[in-house]
């Protein structure tokens, strides 16, 4: 079988994780032959005899008008004259016209364009739009695909629900956990330089359905109850418009010296991070399989997570949950915590044990294997 990846808007964060994994765990031995375009920073094996890259110029991967373009009008042709039997698309969305006998496989990965309620926080302008666009772009592709693979059962009862059960076949395969996250009791990693001795930790992108807002308020309950509570470190990309209320409310609160604000950091140093912090937290309101938190899991540390779903479906009974909402909860939680060494304990030994069941070997072979069945 011939299978075509078109990856070119799996540009960053989890999409580009997920094709990077998929194909790293995929089966030397097959037979099918695996012909794939994907913007040049992607870490894909060429190695393998059976997966073959294909070159596009670079404005095709970064701007959206021309991969519509190439995708509408060129990649059509493309899947004909190598005689395509599938078409994946782990970036969610195709638009072009597919040739008869080859069949369309796409995997949902963005759960934000279908979240009302925070699309909506967003001001009138591009991200609104965008998130518009994307929904209708999403769902036009889902229900002309022969298989979708949804990465959490909340997200694929959603979707099927909207699409009025018009989807004609779906699976759900949760993404796995990169092995240099997984923390190893025998090894410790060295204590990152330039951080406190003490800190809490939130890794995610600065943005409006992330609540860091909501966490900023909760520390400056925490800190008026504890002034010795370990600072609070954000670390990821800003959204501009957010990134600026988020810093106005921390010297409101006169917090600069305890709230620190990092931009994203190379991924190799993350695991370090998480393995030293003293309580990891993650407090997003709409998520579909985050790589955060299922990260932070496998550092073994005490992890407290957002109670909107899907965060207790990967969870489970392994972390403390919180409304991001309500942020005297947040502080609540934290203060108890914090104060209670047992628990601390209790709980860094359920995450990296509930870890275990999120592998990139089984959520790979399971992908394949579904992708083979069409």
């Amino acid at each position: 079988m011939k299978i075509f990846i078109n990856a070119l808007s799996s540009r960053s964060g989890g999409a580009q994780k997920y094709i990077e994994n998929i194909l790293a765990h995929y089966d030397k031995s097959s037979n099918n032959q695996i012909f794939i375009v994907s913007p040049i920073n992607h870490n894909i094996p060429l190695n393998q005899k059976n997966i073959l890259k294909i070159e596009l110029s670079n404005y095709i991967g970064k701007n959206p008008f021309f991969r519509y373009i190439w995708e509408v009008v060129f990649l059509p042709r493309i899947l004909i004259n190598l005689h395509i039997n599938v078409l994946f698309c782990p970036g969610g969305s195709f638009s072009g016209q597919l040739p008869i006998n080859c069949k369309l496989v796409t995997t949902f990965q963005n759960m934000m364009p279908f979240d009302l309620e925070q699309r909506l926080k967003y001001p009138f302008g591009y991200m609104r739009l965008r998130n518009w666009l994307l929904q209708r772009k999403l769902m036009s592709s889902m229900l002309k695909s022969n298989l979708v693979i949804f990465i959490s059962d909340f997200a694929k009862n959603i979707i099927e629900n909207r699409a009025k059960n018009k989807i004609i076949h779906s699976v759900t395969i949760p993404h796995g956990i990169d092995p240099m996250f997984i923390r190893k009791l025998d090894n410790n990693l060295p204590f990152p330089e330039g951080f406190p001795q003490k800190f809490l930790l939130y890794v995610s992108t600065i943005d409006v359905y992330k609540a860091q807002v909501e966490v900023v308020k909760s520390y400056s309950l925490l800190k008026s109850r504890n002034p010795n509570a370990p600072k609070l470190i954000f670390i990821g990309e800003e959204y501009e418009p957010y990134g600026k209320i988020v810093r106005k409310l921390i010297e409101m609160y006169k917090l600069e010296d305890d709230i620190l604000i990092k931009k994203a950091i190379p991924n190799q140093d993350l695991p370090s991070l998480y393995q030293h912090a003293t309580i990891n937290i993650f407090a997003s309101k709409t998520e579909n399989c985050p790589f955060i938190l299922l990260e932070a899991l496998a550092s073994g540390r005490p992890l407290v997570v957002s109670n909107f779903p899907p965060m207790p479906e990967f969870g489970s009974d392994a972390v403390e949950y919180f409304d991001p909402s309500n942020p005297i909860e947040l502080a609540d939680l934290l203060d108890e915590l914090l104060s209670n060494d047992n628990l601390l304990m209790k709980l860094s030994k359920n995450t990296l044990e509930h870890s275990k069941n999120f592998d990139w070997s089984v959520s790979a072979k399971r992908t394949w294997e579904s992708i083979n069945s069409l």
